[in-house]
């Protein structure tokens, strides 16, 4: 039988790293089920009058950016979570996959490509997850993928 302290602390790093994300996703869940039903009437007349497309786009919105978008994010999401696999608990998944990650997504969303422009890109891409890869993960020992 083992004892028990008020001031013992036991944790599991194989899935300590899943509990926050977790209850962000069941409180963001909850508030999008209170937004909506306190809503329903007015999406529901918008929708009728509308039509459900454009709940969702404002006409000159653009959609293959956006869709664009989903899927890079997507991707990232995934080879992120493989390449932490392949090196884990190094936070090497997160590094790797950021930066090609934030060129992709800066050329899709810069509107001229000149040195300047590539040099920020690439700048920011490199430097930025490099940041809060030390930061969080080596300084405050933070469990990135």
């Amino acid at each position: 039988m083992s004892s028990h302290s008020l001031f013992e602390v036991n944790v599991d790093f194989a899935t300590s790293h899943v509990f926050f994300p977790k209850i962000i996703l069941t409180l963001m869940a909850i508030m999008l089920l209170v937004i909506l039903f306190k809503n329903l009437a007015a999406i529901k007349h918008f929708i009728i009058q509308e039509g459900f497309i454009s709940v969702l786009f404002d006409k000159g919105d653009d959609r293959v950016r956006f869709f664009l978008c989903l899927v890079i994010t997507s991707f990232y999401f995934v080879s992120m979570e493989y390449v932490g696999s392949v090196y884990p608990n190094e936070g090497f998944g997160f590094l790797f996959c950021s930066v090609p990650f934030l060129i992709v997504l800066s050329l899709l969303f810069a509107k001229e490509l000149c040195r300047r422009v590539w040099i920020t890109i690439l700048t920011c891409a490199v430097i930025a997850p490099l940041l809060v890869w030390y930061v969080l993960g080596r300084l405050f020992g933070i469990a990135l993928p």
